[in-house]
């Protein structure tokens, strides 16, 4: 009788290895890309004395995006 195939440890070692690097990038890039995110919402807008800022509605591309309104109107 035929003896199955043995596998060779060093191959699949070495198979999982990039799988377990990528995964690894993939969560650091996440962590990093959340801390950009909240530090994002941390920035103060100069706007002069006519407005007052809100708060800060999102970031994009450009940008923080913040919502104020006129003091002397309220809008």
């Amino acid at each position: 009788m035929a003896e199955p195939p043995v596998e060779d440890e060093g191959e699949e070692a070495a198979q999982t290895q990039p799988k377990q690097e990528s995964t690894h990038q993939a969560t650091v890039a996440a962590k990093n890309l959340a801390i950009l995110k909240a530090r994002s919402f941390d920035v103060t807008f100069e706007v002069g004395d006519e407005y007052e800022v809100i708060e800060t509605i999102g970031t994009g591309a450009y940008g923080v995006v913040s919502s104020a309104r006129r003091k002397d109107t309220g809008v």
